[in-house]
């Protein structure tokens, strides 16, 4: 099955058009138009969060579960080569990460994706996880609701702190 999606109903991008596609490479002959990487990242995301349609409404558990997989996966948002002045690279990525601004700036995004309750969610994460022998720390259903519940004040708290 293919990965489905929408922007239409994404108020920043009605507002701001040429902002949903950008030019990679540019001025190359290897130059192409892609979607921003920010919005990509948030469109593939869908599939791992379990949510494919954001709403105003299940936008904090969005973040919450994106956050879990930041801290367990190592998941960034996007990332991209730093360079020095001279245009010579510095062989180090910069990672940009989740923030509720780049969430809320998305809401109305929708794709083919199903929605997975939140205690299904967690309880699949877990038993995705319990294997993994690189994880020193395994993720366990209570450290992960707690977690959950500390990312969703997390969300929340990034707009109060900002009013």
């Amino acid at each position: 099955m293919t990965l489905d999606w929408n922007t239409s109903k994404v108020k920043y991008f009605n507002d701001n058009p040429d902002d949903l596609w950008v030019k990679y490479n540019e001025g190359t002959k290897e130059e192409y138009s892609d979607v921003n990487a920010e919005t990509k990242s948030l469109i593939f995301g869908t599939m791992s969060v379990g949510i494919g349609n954001l709403k105003y409404t299940n936008a904090p558990d969005f973040y919450a579960r994106w956050k879990i997989m930041e801290k367990y996966d190592n998941l960034y948002l996007y990332s991209q080569f730093v360079y020095r002045e001279d245009g010579s690279s510095e062989d180090r990525m910069k990672y940009t990460y989740l923030s509720p601004f780049v969430v809320m700036k998305h809401i109305g995004l929708s794709t083919n994706v199903g929605y997975v309750s939140k205690k299904d969610w967690i309880t699949r994460y877990v038993k995705s996880h319990a294997n993994n022998k690189y994880l020193e720390v395994k993720p366990n259903i209570k450290d992960l609701d707690k977690m959950y519940k500390n990312f969703v004040t997390e969300f929340e708290n990034g707009f109060n702190a900002s009013v």
